[in-house]
């Protein structure tokens, strides 16, 4: 069984917006369950900068964590993983089957508030 690692940087120039929209869904669909996409051995690593500033230009100090959305067709990101951590840095997406994958990420804050998307970047699975 062959494993495929690949890094992924996301650009960290990116803020949050001072809007209000929620957290609790994803782009304005469900969560998705990530079984959705485990059925094979492939893994990408995605890794960012923090956003530092909201979009008015002052300082960021209600992250809370990041939403990670993903999926084989850039227009329908079905997959979306939470995490809680507003110090995380990098994820590991695995148990991907062999596909190109889009990802991107989204900050949000204690409140709900999501932040703006990263730029989408892609990764081939063998």
């Amino acid at each position: 069984m062959r494993t495929f690692t690949r890094i992924i940087a996301l650009t960290a120039s990116w803020c949050l917006y001072a809007c209000s929209e929620t957290a609790s869904t994803g782009d304005g669909g469900s969560m998705m369950n990530k079984a959705e996409f485990s059925t094979g051995t492939g893994v990408a690593t995605l890794s960012w900068a923090p956003p530092r500033r909201n979009v008015d230009g002052t300082a960021l100090n209600d992250l809370a964590g990041y939403y990670i959305y993903y999926g084989t067709n850039p227009d329908a990101l079905n997959g979306v993983i939470r995490i809680s951590d507003p110090y995380a840095t990098t994820h590991t997406v695995d148990h991907l089957g062999p596909d190109t994958y889009y990802f991107k990420v989204v900050p949000f804050t204690s409140k709900g508030v999501k932040g703006s998307a990263s730029p989408l970047v892609s990764n081939t699975i063998p």
